[in-house]
Protein backbone atom coordinates (compact mmCIF):
# COMPACT_ATOMS: atom_id res chain seq x y z
CA UNK A 1 0.00 0.00 0.00
CA UNK A 2 1.10 3.29 -1.21
CA UNK A 3 1.15 6.54 1.06
CA UNK A 4 0.25 9.78 -1.37
CA UNK A 5 0.04 14.01 0.22
CA UNK A 6 -2.31 15.87 -0.37
CA UNK A 7 -2.48 19.81 0.64
CA UNK A 8 -4.51 20.26 3.38
CA UNK A 9 -8.11 22.64 2.87
CA UNK A 10 -9.60 24.49 5.59
CA UNK A 11 -11.61 21.83 6.51
CA UNK A 12 -8.68 19.48 7.83
CA UNK A 13 -7.97 21.60 10.68
CA UNK A 14 -9.35 19.39 13.45
CA UNK A 15 -8.08 16.11 12.13
CA UNK A 16 -4.39 18.11 12.15
CA UNK A 17 -5.19 18.68 15.87
CA UNK A 18 -5.98 15.45 16.67
CA UNK A 19 -3.30 13.68 14.72
CA UNK A 20 -0.73 15.67 16.96
CA UNK A 21 -3.12 14.79 19.96
CA UNK A 22 -3.08 11.35 19.17
CA UNK A 23 0.49 10.89 17.99
CA UNK A 24 2.79 12.98 19.88
CA UNK A 25 -0.27 14.10 23.03
CA UNK A 26 0.80 10.71 25.09
CA UNK A 27 4.48 11.94 24.99
CA UNK A 28 3.62 15.43 26.09
CA UNK A 29 1.19 14.20 28.35
CA UNK A 30 4.30 12.80 30.17
CA UNK A 31 6.52 14.91 30.23
CA UNK A 32 4.56 17.92 30.68
CA UNK A 33 0.83 17.63 30.95
CA UNK A 34 -1.35 17.36 27.99
CA UNK A 35 -3.25 20.87 28.12
CA UNK A 36 -5.79 21.22 25.84
CA UNK A 37 -6.59 24.52 25.48
CA UNK A 38 -3.05 25.68 25.27
CA UNK A 39 -2.29 22.90 22.46
CA UNK A 40 -5.26 24.19 20.72
CA UNK A 41 -4.09 27.51 20.87
CA UNK A 42 -0.60 26.91 19.28
CA UNK A 43 -2.75 24.54 16.76
CA UNK A 44 -4.70 27.16 15.90
CA UNK A 45 -1.69 29.88 15.37
CA UNK A 46 0.44 27.21 13.48
CA UNK A 47 -2.14 26.08 11.20
CA UNK A 48 -2.43 29.67 9.87
CA UNK A 49 1.40 30.14 9.19
CA UNK A 50 2.39 26.68 7.69
CA UNK A 51 2.20 24.62 4.45
CA UNK A 52 -0.06 21.62 5.71
CA UNK A 53 -0.47 18.49 3.80
CA UNK A 54 -2.42 15.86 5.09
CA UNK A 55 -1.16 11.99 4.53
CA UNK A 56 -3.23 9.46 2.84
CA UNK A 57 -3.22 5.58 2.45
CA UNK A 58 -6.36 4.47 -0.06
CA UNK A 59 -7.80 7.70 0.22
CA UNK A 60 -7.85 7.80 3.84
CA UNK A 61 -6.05 10.50 5.81
CA UNK A 62 -3.84 8.40 8.39
CA UNK A 63 -1.39 11.52 9.42
CA UNK A 64 -0.05 15.17 8.78
CA UNK A 65 3.12 16.74 7.85
CA UNK A 66 4.10 20.33 7.19
CA UNK A 67 6.58 21.32 4.69
CA UNK A 68 8.17 23.97 4.01
CA UNK A 69 10.06 24.48 0.77
CA UNK A 70 13.33 27.26 1.34
CA UNK A 71 15.67 28.16 -0.85
CA UNK A 72 18.62 26.30 0.83
CA UNK A 73 16.69 23.53 2.72
CA UNK A 74 13.46 21.95 3.39
CA UNK A 75 12.20 22.73 6.63
CA UNK A 76 9.53 19.72 8.26
CA UNK A 77 7.42 20.09 10.78
CA UNK A 78 4.59 18.71 12.26
CA UNK A 79 5.35 15.02 10.82
CA UNK A 80 2.39 12.88 12.30
CA UNK A 81 1.43 9.35 11.66
CA UNK A 82 -1.57 7.74 13.24
CA UNK A 83 -0.85 4.94 15.96
CA UNK A 84 -2.67 2.98 14.05
CA UNK A 85 -0.17 3.28 11.30
CA UNK A 86 2.81 3.92 13.29
CA UNK A 87 5.82 0.94 12.24
CA UNK A 88 4.41 -0.08 9.32
CA UNK A 89 6.60 1.81 6.73
CA UNK A 90 4.07 4.69 6.04
CA UNK A 91 6.05 7.55 7.76
CA UNK A 92 9.39 6.12 5.40
CA UNK A 93 7.24 6.31 2.32
CA UNK A 94 6.61 10.11 3.04
CA UNK A 95 9.94 10.90 4.37
CA UNK A 96 11.53 8.61 1.00
CA UNK A 97 9.96 11.21 -1.15
CA UNK A 98 10.88 14.18 0.44
CA UNK A 99 14.14 13.35 0.72
CA UNK A 100 14.43 12.38 -3.10
CA UNK A 101 13.42 15.97 -3.71
CA UNK A 102 15.91 17.58 -1.49
CA UNK A 103 18.63 15.45 -3.21
CA UNK A 104 17.36 16.15 -6.62
CA UNK A 105 17.48 19.86 -5.67
CA UNK A 106 20.68 19.79 -3.58
CA UNK A 107 18.86 20.85 -0.43
CA UNK A 108 19.51 19.83 3.34
CA UNK A 109 15.98 18.70 4.92
CA UNK A 110 16.06 20.13 8.59
CA UNK A 111 13.52 19.00 11.49
CA UNK A 112 13.16 19.95 15.34
CA UNK A 113 11.94 17.48 17.26
CA UNK A 114 10.88 17.42 21.13
CA UNK A 115 13.83 15.81 23.00
CA UNK A 116 13.24 12.51 23.82
CA UNK A 117 10.75 12.14 21.34
CA UNK A 118 10.66 8.57 19.64
CA UNK A 119 10.63 10.19 16.36
CA UNK A 120 14.32 10.76 17.08
CA UNK A 121 15.63 7.63 16.26
CA UNK A 122 13.69 7.40 13.06
CA UNK A 123 14.93 10.34 11.62
CA UNK A 124 18.59 8.92 12.61
CA UNK A 125 17.92 6.05 10.69
CA UNK A 126 16.99 8.24 7.28
CA UNK A 127 20.22 9.97 7.60
CA UNK A 128 19.39 13.12 10.09
CA UNK A 129 22.21 14.27 12.84
CA UNK A 130 21.42 16.42 15.89
CA UNK A 131 23.21 19.85 14.92
CA UNK A 132 21.60 21.60 17.76
CA UNK A 133 19.32 21.10 20.78
CA UNK A 134 18.09 23.37 23.72
CA UNK A 135 16.24 22.17 26.89
CA UNK A 136 13.30 21.14 24.93
CA UNK A 137 13.99 20.55 21.17
CA UNK A 138 16.56 18.76 18.88
CA UNK A 139 17.43 20.42 15.76
CA UNK A 140 17.98 17.73 13.13
CA UNK A 141 19.73 18.05 9.65
CA UNK A 142 20.08 15.46 6.61
CA UNK A 143 22.45 17.04 3.82
CA UNK A 144 21.73 15.87 0.02
CA UNK A 145 23.00 13.22 -1.58
CA UNK A 146 24.02 12.49 -5.28
CA UNK A 147 20.62 10.46 -6.58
Amino acid sequence: MTTELREAVANDAEFVFEAKKQALGPFIGQRWGWHEDYQRGVHNENWQKKPWSIILLDKTPIGTVSVDRRAQAIQLTDFYILPDYQRRGFGTQVLARILYECDSNDRDCEIRLLRGNKAESFFRRHGFREIENDDTHCFMIRNPRVP
